[in-house]
């Protein structure tokens, strides 16, 4: 596994909005701006499972991410890797810390969309395995 170096982890920790590319079925890649966060081990980001990231994801679990510090274009981190796991964000711990950390409300649903889309959709934690990271700044 690669590590993270520390003089750009912020940038995983930050309320930055990330681009997160995954492979379609096709063989294209396909970019999302996504919400992302860092636990020390995994990058995690959270999405609802009909959406095509998961689906491309079960068809290829390589994925890049890539973050650019909005306050100086010559610092990024670049991290390639591979999914580890997906699973329910059964108790929305996961969405409401990133809505928290991004928004500075409490809860996603509810704060960010509708209380009533919760019993709506299921909403996955995806978390990525960093193997090769690149970083300027």
């Amino acid at each position: 596994m690669s590590k993270i170096p520390e003089n750009v982890v912020d940038l995983l920790e930050k309320p930055i909005v990330a681009t997160l590319t995954t492979i379609a079925p096709d063989g294209i890649p396909e970019n999302t701006a996504i919400w992302a966060n860092w636990d020390g081990e995994h990058v995690l980001i959270s999405t609802i499972d009909r959406r095509r990231k998961p689906n491309n994801i079960r068809n290829n679990p390589n994925v890049a991410l890539f973050v650019l510090d909005p306050e100086n274009a010559q610092r990024w981190i670049d991290v390639r890797g591979v999914v580890d796991e997906m699973k329910l964000d059964e108790d929305f711990s996961v969405v409401d810390a990133m809505a928290q950390l991004y928004t500075g409300v409490d809860s996603f649903y509810g704060g960010i969309v509708p209380e009533e889309q919760k019993n709506e959709e299921d909403r996955l934690v995806i978390k990525i395995k960093p193997v090769r990271v690149a970083s300027q700044g």
